[in-house]
């Protein structure tokens, strides 16, 4: 999910095992000289899926390598299934609670943009959140189970 921890991890695990750490989302925005947010917003959902699709191929004969996806990543185009042929696949079940605090106090997820930025009361926000959460889990789940190893952090 978003505010999963994947990044954060990723850096702690790349370091412990001395592997290269890859951030899925910058190195998009770094090879597409645009942020996340700006992609979204000019090209699309769809289109920023399939530029997400190309550059996690990129990653495909890496050794030693860690590769922190997106929230997204693997529930479009098989990506699940490639992860899973090409390295091995970590879900990070981070608790709701948690991730709804992270997002809560970040506005720039393209995802959360028209959320977090209604002119409302906190208490209101993180009851949107809340239910914006359950509703992204409830479609993303099925691709997060098929991931080699689950774990439960935050």
């Amino acid at each position: 999910m978003p505010a999963a921890g994947k990044t954060s991890y990723g850096k702690c695990l790349s370091e412990q095992l001395n592997f290269a750490f890859y951030d899925l989302d910058a190195e998009i925005e770094k090879i597409h000289g645009t942020t996340i947010r700006h992609l979204f917003a000019e090209q699309g959902e769809a289109h920023f899926r399939e530029i997400e699709r190309d550059i996690l191929h990129t990653f495909a004969q890496k050794k030693e390598t860690i590769v922190a996806t997106g929230g997204g990543t693997a529930c479009f185009y098989d990506n699940i299934n490639f992860m899973n042929t090409h390295g091995t696949t970590v879900w990070l079940n981070t608790p709701k609670e948690t991730v709804v605090a992270r997002l809560l106090a970040d506005s720039e997820r393209p995802l959360w943009q028209t959320i977090l930025k209604n002119d409302i009361d906190l208490n209101e926000k993180k009851n949107l959140v809340s239910a914006f959460y359950d509703k992204l889990y409830a479609e993303r789940a099925i691709f997060y189970a098929q991931a080699q190893e689950v774990s439960v952090c935050g």
